[in-house]
């Protein structure tokens, strides 16, 4: 087999602008498996907003979630988790508290936690208008997610840094980009976090290990598949390390341009199937 270990980014990339995962995409991801290729799931969303998915997908993945910084195997157990140190946590969430206006969530390999439940539900809402959907649907999807699910913790950050809480990656939303490109320069002088971003309107902040790169590889390694039998396809800067490491990395049409850069071969458009049309190129 010319390759055996395919991680494929989520939103961008494996699912549609609106959200949707594509029969073809679908099929082309259980043709891979069945021909004997591993498939690993690469996403920034932590696990409870990935499971939906999964049971479209008629066999066992490996995940690697929150960014690179928790890895599971296909029975969803947890293999490794990378936290952001304390130190660091609390420096980053200091620096994101400075600003009221500012939306941020935490995640671990648990669950989510968020400050107010008003503004995850306005953030949600502009996630879902992204989508295409109109506004009706878009509140009311943002709604149940707010109020309804119990994968979101509202807690007091300050206190809950404090009280000794880990976790593997935050994430600022903002449509202000001036003022999420001056809380990226406060943070990137710290040595032991890594800040990188999965859309134009956000920052991801981890541990300096923590990428889906980095992931990657030890899954590689765990599976004893060699660097050059692996492939990547991703859309956004955060897609990078796991492009930089794969054997053969791929970039949909609809990436950013550093991440092109990177790229060894470009496919269509994440809403025209690009995971099909990626398999269809590498295998010939």
């Amino acid at each position: 087999m010319k390759y055996q270990l395919l991680a494929t980014d989520m939103d961008g990339t494996l699912l549609d602008d609106k959200k949707d995962l594509s029969s073809e995409n679908i099929r082309a991801l259980e043709k891979a498996h069945h021909s004997g290729m591993i498939v690993a799931i690469c996403t920034g969303r932590p696990i409870h907003t990935v499971i939906p998915y999964l049971s479209q997908i008629n066999f066992p993945c490996w995940l690697i979630t929150n960014n690179g910084a928790v890895i599971r195997n296909p029975q969803q157990e947890i293999i490794e988790t990378c936290y952001i140190s304390d130190t660091s946590l609390e420096q980053v969430i200091a620096i994101l508290r400075q600003d009221p206006a500012l939306y941020f969530h935490g995640s671990n390999e648990k669950q989510t936690y968020i400050n107010s439940r008003m503004e995850r539900l306005k953030s949600l809402y502009r996630f879902e208008r992204k989508s295409h959907k109109g506004h009706v649907k878009s509140f009311l999807k943002a709604m149940e997610a707010t109020w309804l699910s119990k994968d979101y913790q509202v807690v007091d950050f300050k206190r809950f840094v404090s009280s000794g809480y880990q976790l593997t990656n935050i994430i600022a939303i903002s449509s202000n980009t001036e003022l999420l490109e001056l809380k990226r320069s406060q943070m990137i002088q710290m040595n032991d976090v890594f800040v990188t971003r999965s859309g134009n309107d956000n920052l991801e902040i981890l541990d300096h290990k923590a990428t889906k790169g980095n992931a990657l590889e030890k899954l590689a390694q765990r599976l004893k598949i060699p660097r050059e039998k692996t492939v990547a396809i991703g859309d956004h800067d955060n897609d990078i390390s796991m492009l930089a490491y794969a054997g053969v990395g791929i970039a949909v049409e609809n990436a950013t341009l550093s991440l092109k850069k990177h790229a060894d071969l470009v496919v269509c458009t994440n809403n025209h199937h690009a995971v099909d049309d990626a398999l269809k190129e590498i295998n010939g």
